[in-house]
């Protein structure tokens, strides 16, 4: 099975609001169509366990990074987020 990754600035049923929609719909489009969707997002309930299985798509969510952005470190806090959590998923 083909594995799809979307990686967006948050999961549309966390935080709803039109840039956010368009990319969860895509990937429960996706989902349904038989295939296996990551998404990963930001998100201020990265707490609540991770993954969560919404409507067929993995949702991984991680902690805002707390510098300040535009940023340099923000960025780079957000590709090491992304890596800690992708880099299981490729094995």
């Amino acid at each position: 099975m083909n594995t799809v990754l979307i990686a967006a600035g948050g999961w549309h049923n966390d935080s709803p609001g039109g840039a956010f929609k368009l990319p969860s719909d895509f990937a429960r489009y996706l989902a349904i169509r038989g295939r296996r969707v990551v998404y990963l997002c930001p998100s201020w309930l990265a707490d609540r366990g991770d993954p969560e299985l919404c409507d067929g798509v993995e949702v991984y969510r991680y902690s805002f990074p707390s510098a300040p952005s535009p940023s340099i470190v923000n960025l780079l806090v957000h590709l090491q987020r992304s890596r800690e959590i992708v880099s299981p998923l490729r094995e």
